[in-house]
């Protein structure tokens, strides 16, 4: 599986084409500068008419950063080819069951969202560069309450075993 989570641009209703992975740890495990071994530089290709997204700190521009802290967030830039309505959201099958919360915000109309209750559509009159714009925030599961979830199992003859219960 993917190890933190992969979040799309796409256009309209169509298959999202580009991704970002983000991965959000502890305050004291983060990292606010680029690590070789594990984030990845977003190479952009200017003349591609397909949206792109990436994530941008210290001037830089990424599709992987694996140590997010937790209490941040981190601005999402994107490359819009043609004027539209997109949407932002998190594959499906990317590994989130660690975050209560991913939360988009759009500063240009004060909306914010879980991204795990669904996908974002906005809609842009401009194509180009849209940087300033989207930033992403967490809320990390503590592990105590992932291991506490209360779990139902029917034993059969009307009888059901709880666990979970604290």
């Amino acid at each position: 599986g993917v190890n933190g989570l992969l979040v799309y641009l796409a256009l309209e209703e169509q298959t999202a084409t580009d991704y970002i992975q983000l991965k959000a740890v502890p305050s004291e495990e983060a990292l606010a500068d680029y690590d070789i071994s594990s984030d990845c530089v977003k190479w952009m290709n200017p003349d591609t008419l397909m949206a792109q997204i990436y994530m941008t700190r210290n001037g830089g521009r990424y599709s992987l950063l694996s140590a997010l802290d937790i209490e941040g967030y981190i601005n999402v830039g994107l490359q819009i080819p043609t004027a539209g309505r997109y949407r932002i959201g998190i594959d499906d099958e990317a590994w989130n069951d660690e975050y209560e919360t991913v939360v988009l915000k759009d500063n240009e109309t004060g909306r914010v969202v879980d991204l795990l209750e669904g996908a974002y559509a906005f809609q842009t009159t401009q194509s180009g560069s849209v940087e300033g714009r989207f930033s992403i925030a967490f809320n990390r599961m503590a592990a105590e309450k992932a291991d506490s979830d209360i779990k139902l199992q029917a034993l059969g003859g009307g009888k059901v075993r709880i666990t979970g219960l604290v």
